[in-house]
């Protein structure tokens, strides 16, 4: 038991972030530890491999343990309109596309805002992909060296992960993707989205 922060694996998790012992420190933090002992080691280790994640803005977990259960909806939804080109539209109909990176909007999108997908908008070819609920938005940044998400510097699996999850298929095409079109450093918002399947 953490006296501290309660009981398993994600009270321990919340401990080393809160009191700053997440990563390379991680050993500091087993001293805090009450549980049994032939946990700590994939207990620290579970810890170091969250290390680099976004946390959830309301219980500062990593985003892959909280899994928006806590993350707030904005008290004043709106619809917002997201154009894709055709080279991603498959994607996102599939499901393979469940982010997008945009340029930073005069009202930003926020969590729990209703987005409808469409290719082609202005055009004759103009075509609703899907309709959708933002789960998730925070701040991005591509540069020729990293990938970094909400002040956090993603390790190199995580950032083969992202570009997948953004249609890519590997990091350096996302790269070459922003490069080509925005130029680098590019600094920008995340948007994900829940899939069709997805309630929240």
């Amino acid at each position: 038991m953490c006296r501290r922060y309660g009981h398993g694996e994600a009270a321990y998790v919340r401990a080393c972030y809160r009191t700053g012992k997440a990563g390379v420190h991680v050993p500091l933090a087993i001293a805090e530890w009450d549980g049994p002992g032939h946990h700590l080691p994939r207990l620290a280790a579970s810890a170091r491999s969250r290390a680099t994640e976004p946390l959830c803005p309301r219980c500062k977990l990593p985003m892959s343990d909280c899994r928006d259960r806590c993350i707030p909806k904005s008290p004043q939804a709106r619809e917002e309109r997201l154009n894709f080109a055709a080279e991603f539209a498959g994607a996102v109909e599939r499901g393979e596309k469940t982010q997008t990176i945009r340029p930073y909007r005069r009202r930003p999108i926020k969590p729990g805002d209703r987005l409808v997908l469409f290719t082609g908008q202005r055009t004759k070819k103009c075509r609703k992909l899907m309709e959708t609920e933002c789960r998730f938005t925070n701040n991005v940044e591509i540069t020729e060296a990293a990938i970094v998400v909400g002040g956090w510097r993603y390790r190199p699996d995580l950032a083969s992960r992202f570009a997948r999850d953004d249609g890519f298929r590997s990091i350096e095409e996302l790269r070459a993707w922003f490069r080509d079109h925005y130029g680098l450093p590019f600094r920008g918002q995340l948007i994900q989205w829940r899939k069709a399947k997805e309630k929240s």
